[in-house]
């Protein structure tokens, strides 16, 4: 007779927690200090030593980091040249265990490029802090990493110089000087060097306010309908049938100013609900947009323009008040403005097409 051995029960323990994970990972994970030298001479430890060391790691202990990345701002990269932009970038990180269970972490970074890499850098940026704050990396002193244009510390604000913004704001009131000059002062902004975007969006504020005084009649002035202050000269009254000596003539197109303050008006909604530190350049790439849609892709500057095109902008501007012209914006790099007239005709103007060119 013969008897069987009885079977072998194998119990295999249950699975790590992603947070019994994590910490197996923080355990075996070794001090990574600062081994590079950027070209200022100051010391940085690059995402490449992190990930070094970590990724066998998160591999063994079953650790698995996916990011959901969100474009928040792109901007002109302050006192850097033509060209140079600084990509803001959120990150939500779903860290997931072995057991499927998972948890998620938020970091933000600013990645500054000339070409199409700031969004990457953004996001290692990102990345980077996850990792040494989720996993306690020792030494982890707060740094920037080896970019050329970094210096050894990060600015807490992003500022431009005095001359950009004044150039900005001249720009707005169509080379009236002294206008701009007084809306400068008013912003308390007298003998600074350096001003940030929220300062230089107060300046503008007292350039709106100041505007109403430059338009001819006012604010809502003799019968202009688009209720933006007439910029068209009234017909003198009839003086008891007294023939005038000198038959009027047909009314002389807008100025550069006329319709720089009018487009003031017509986009102060997309100005106040658009994110602090981006107001200013809201109300830009909107005029730039309607420019360069009216001259057929020509300009996108109102400085460029003849007495014809600057009317037709006008007229566009004010249909835009009429409700005759709509327009929506998508505040993305790759996103722009789409114009509708009223038979449902659009015309899109992407951000690219208006900043490959002259916006000045």
């Amino acid at each position: 007779m013969t008897t069987s051995n009885p079977a072998t029960l194998v119990v295999k323990p249950a699975p790590m927690t992603v947070h019994q994970a994590v910490a197996a990972v923080m355990a075996e994970l070794p001090a990574i200090g600062k081994g590079n030298k950027s070209p200022e001479g100051y010391q940085y430890r690059g995402i490449e030593a992190i990930t070094k060391h970590l990724q066998p790691l998160l591999a063994k202990h079953g650790v698995v980091i996916v990011p959901n990345a969100e474009v928040l701002d792109t901007v002109p990269s302050p006192a850097m040249k033509d060209g140079w932009q600084d990509v803001a970038m959120r990150v939500i990180w779903h860290i997931y265990g072995p057991d499927g269970t998972h948890f998620d972490a938020v970091t933000h970074g600013i990645g500054r490029d000339r070409s199409d890499k700031g969004s990457n850098k953004a996001q290692t940026q990102a990345y980077k802090y996850l990792l040494l704050h989720l996993f306690c990396i020792a030494d982890a002193k707060d740094e920037v990493d080896s970019h050329a244009y970094e210096s050894g510390r990060a600015p807490e604000v992003a500022k431009m110089s005095a001359a950009a913004a004044k150039s900005r704001l001249l720009e707005m009131t169509g080379g009236d000087k002294e206008a701009a000059v007084m809306a400068w002062k008013k912003a308390g902004l007298t003998d600074r060097k350096q001003v940030t975007e929220a300062e230089l969006a107060a300046a503008v504020e007292e350039l709106r306010q100041l505007a109403w005084t430059w338009a001819p009649h006012g604010p809502d002035g003799d019968g202009d309908s688009s209720g933006l202050g007439g910029t068209e000269p009234t017909q003198p009254a009839d003086a008891g049938g007294v023939e005038l000596d000198t038959p009027p003539g047909p009314a002389p197109g807008p100025t550069v100013r006329d319709v720089a303050i009018k487009a003031g008006h017509v986009f102060r909604d997309a100005y106040d609900n658009a994110p602090n530190r981006t107001k200013t350049r809201t109300l830009e790439r909107l005029r730039h947009a309607l420019i360069y849609a009216c001259t057929g892709g020509e300009h996108t500057s109102l400085t460029d323009l003849d007495t014809g095109q600057l009317t037709e902008v006008s007229l566009r501007l004010e249909d835009i008040n009429a409700g005759r012209l709509a327009y929506r914006h998508e505040q993305t790099p790759i996103g722009g403005v789409t114009f509708t007239d009223a038979q449902g005709h659009e015309t899109t103007v992407l951000w690219s097409n208006i900043e490959s060119g002259d916006t000045a």
